[in-house]
């Protein structure tokens, strides 16, 4: 950093640090800085040992460098915690790598720019797209945003002949998916199209976002009627599925003017990620095209299902009339949405725990009713069941497959002695991967 920084003459900072994790994991952390902040080569991994004893540190400078002489100063050797990676250097830039994702195509091809201009490309054709027809154009490596570098990216998107009039034909989002492979060209493709990533779009995690047009209803996500929203966030699953057993709802947004609908033309784009100190995620975007149709809305995600991002994603399914869904100007920088102040602070049932967990009831003494609360973090099969002294069970609360989600119940024994009881958890996840059991004490005083 910055994006294709020269190693020019001059004097360099640089530090290297090793950390046993156990015995056969290292961390690794190193920088190589120019002490005007013009190069920054930095890191931190976790990887197999290769050695855990160290007795010396080279340097080698093959034929093809251009200085004359290096000279090495004041290099000292310490022990200690793993070094601080300076925070790399900062320059905006527009996206660089794209292709279709998957065989997502849609009966459509892939657009390159015919200027070559970085930061655009899309994808169309002669007629309307026959199935979901996306793109992907990846990030200058991975993109970790923090609390003083928010990550942001805003660009056009043009749908030319249609719109995403359709329900929730329309989708974009930022991402994670670490096996998303490279872009490949193809002459002869079998699918249908010769510029497309290698890779994989499941085991992707991040941030969804579903525009309505008109009068469409929102999505359900988790396949919960309950909870609906315009955007959310998906769990290391196909980008753009809502029903994912682990996926949730961050809000939702009417758009302006009320019931406008998402017809052909450019529509400007905004997506922002800011860290809090607490360890949340702000999530702000906007779609718009001028006063015809406008989005903006704001979450506060308050158990991040990602910090880290590479790739930014455009998909729309089948619709009436679009010929072609074009990008232009998709350009990566640091700061946040402006104008969205008003954040939906997500917590409770829209929230997805991050592991199983059973609280303490409350009120406890209690007299005659008391709240229990509960984490299922995957569908699973749970049941809750308040036993007395003796081991018998005197109340099963629940019995049935779950969502994920965090759940409240009550217990009322009126009809119940005084005294000390027990409740106890016991949940199994639907693919039998995780099972959970937990009990704790409870004291009925009338």
């Amino acid at each position: 950093a910055p994006r294709n920084a020269i190693a020019t003459a001059g004097t360099y900072d640089w530090a290297i640090s090793v950390k046993s994790v156990n015995d056969t994991t290292n961390e690794i952390a190193w920088y190589f800085k120019k002490t005007d902040d013009s190069y920054w080569f930095g890191g931190t991994v976790q990887a197999q040992s290769t050695a855990k004893q160290f007795n010396g540190i080279n340097f080698g400078f093959n034929n093809d460098l251009e200085a004359t002489q290096v000279n090495l100063i004041e290099v000292q050797v310490d022990k200690g915690e793993t070094i601080d990676v300076p925070i790399a250097p900062w320059q905006e830039y527009y996206v660089s790598d794209w292709g279709i994702l998957g065989s997502r195509y849609g009966g459509w091809t892939f657009q390159a720019d015919p200027e070559g201009i970085v930061g655009n490309a899309g994808i169309g054709g002669t007629a309307a797209n026959t199935g979901w027809a996306v793109v992907r154009a990846a990030l200058d490596g991975t993109f970790i945003p923090t609390v003083e570098r928010p990550l942001m990216v805003t660009g056009e998107v043009e749908f030319v002949g249609g719109g995403f009039e359709a329900p929730s034909s329309f989708r974009l989002g930022l991402f994670q998916n670490d096996n998303a492979g490279s872009v490949i060209v193809d002459a002869t493709p079998a699918d249908g199209d010769s510029t497309r990533w290698s890779g994989s779009e499941v085991a992707t995690s991040g941030y969804l976002f579903v525009p309505t047009s008109g009068t469409n209803a929102m999505l359900s996500w988790n396949g919960l009627n309950s909870k609906h929203g315009t955007y959310g966030a998906i769990v290391n699953d196909i980008w753009m599925s809502t029903g994912g057993e682990s996926t949730y709802a961050l809000g939702s947004n009417l758009q302006e003017p009320a019931n406008a609908v998402g017809g052909a033309g450019t529509y400007n784009f905004a997506i922002s990620v800011t860290p809090t100190a607490e360890g949340a995620n702000i999530v702000r975007y906007s779609l718009k095209k001028g006063t015809d149709y406008v989005l903006a809305a704001g979450a506060m995600d308050n158990a991040p299902v990602a910090t880290q991002f590479n790739g930014i994603i455009f998909g729309l399914n089948a619709n009436t009339s679009t010929t072609a869904m074009m990008l232009t100007n998709v350009l990566v920088d640091t700061g946040s949405v402006p104008g969205i102040d008003d954040i939906t602070d997500v917590t409770g049932p829209n929230a997805r725990p991050r592991e199983f967990a059973l609280c303490q009831n409350y009120p406890n003494p209690f007299n005659p009713s008391t709240t229990i609360q509960y984490d299922i973090p995957m569908n699973s099969q749970v049941t809750l069941t308040v036993y007395d002294l003796l081991g018998r069970a005197v109340a099963k609360l629940v019995d049935e497959k779950q969502a994920a989600s965090t759940y409240t119940v009550q217990w009322n024994a009126s009809s119940m002695s005084s005294g000390v009881y027990f409740y106890r958890i016991n949940a199994k996840s639907e693919d039998g991967s995780k099972t959970f059991t937990s009990v704790k004490k409870l004291l009925l005083m009338k």
